[in-house]
């Protein structure tokens, strides 16, 4: 049979179509549909020209296929935004919670702090028994007796003693018990030289108060942050305790001891005391003034001056 393909009947179209091996390919409906789309471009209303006919449905599944693949490359673009948008949240989520260091434990021994707090040699004997572990003389005594009315009613005094005395345990110890109960809010410890005043603030300061175990049991407060920290100083400027910024710093020469809110909402003792360290030929002697939460000015109320000869 032969068959004009420029000119073919749309039901002797369908009947040739679907008599390849394909089976059943396209309907009448099928067919009316594409008429309908494609207009005169295959065909004159009432017959169709094959060739265009094919060439028209190759067209139109080449503009589908493209819009398709367009679309998938949008899906694919904005389930990569939606991927970046989760992993951001998963990070900052992350982070948030590695600022946040939960509130302090309890106060292990209430009575044991309150009986240091204006008691210079029992604090020393309480908290750092394994550094005054041997008998105190008399001169031990007269010196801490002089600390003890320097820190609590601002007296003033030089105290020569012999060298390996513990001269600088107990000026360590000064300031660690001036700045945990708050008895002053800015301390400054002079050494000989810089380089000697940070290695007292790093190894007399710090450690003691991150490795302490006396001092983190009635001092959680202040102890608690610092283990935080886990040695790492830059996580001091983005800790919280319990949504809030513990507004703590650490630096090699200054610490900033942490805010901490109570449940009245006052902050504790030590909330916000400044620790300095210097040496005596240094130009930050002079001049030390920081500015406090509350808006106003402080100055050192407190200065200790371990060992500051030199050999020269």
């Amino acid at each position: 049979m032969s068959i004009d393909i420029a000119r073919v009947a749309p039901a002797e179209l369908v009947r040739l179509l679907n008599s390849t091996a394909l089976g059943e390919v396209i309907t009448e409906r099928q067919l009316y549909r594409h008429r309908q789309r494609a207009g005169l471009r295959i065909g004159d209303g009432h017959t169709i020209h094959l060739i265009r006919y094919v060439s028209w449905l190759v067209g139109r599944v080449d503009a589908e296929g493209g819009a398709m693949a367009e679309t998938d490359r949008t899906q694919q673009a904005s389930q990569y935004e939606r991927h970046k948008a989760r992993a951001a949240r998963r990070q900052a989520e992350i982070a948030e919670a590695g600022q946040e260091i939960g509130p302090p434990p309890p106060v292990v021994d209430p009575q044991r702090r309150a009986e240091c707090e204006r008691n210079f040699r029992r604090f020393c004997e309480t908290y750092f028994a394994p550094v005054f572990k041997l008998a105190w003389s008399k001169d031990h005594l007269r010196a801490i007796a002089k600390i003890e009315r320097a820190v609590l009613h601002n007296e003033l005094f030089a105290l020569a003693m012999p060298r390996g005395s513990g001269k600088t345990s107990l000026c360590l110890v000064a300031v660690i018990w001036a700045a945990v109960y708050g008895h002053h809010r800015f301390i400054c410890l002079i050494a000989a030289t810089e380089r000697r005043a940070r290695n007292l603030l790093e190894i007399g300061i710090y450690r003691s108060l991150e490795r302490n175990p006396l001092l983190m049991a009635d001092f959680p407060e202040v102890c608690h942050p610092v283990r935080k920290l886990e040695r790492t100083p830059q996580r001091a400027a983005k800790q919280k305790c319990e949504g809030r910024y513990t507004s703590m710093l650490w630096t090699k020469n200054e610490i900033v001891l942490p805010t901490i809110y109570r449940e009245d909402g006052w902050t504790t003792p030590a909330s916000g005391t400044i620790i300095t360290v210097c040496g005596l030929t240094g130009g930050e002697v002079r001049g030390q003034i920081k500015d406090m939460p509350d808006g106003s000015m402080a100055r050192p109320t407190l200065v200790l001056l371990d060992d500051p000869q030199t050999k020269e």
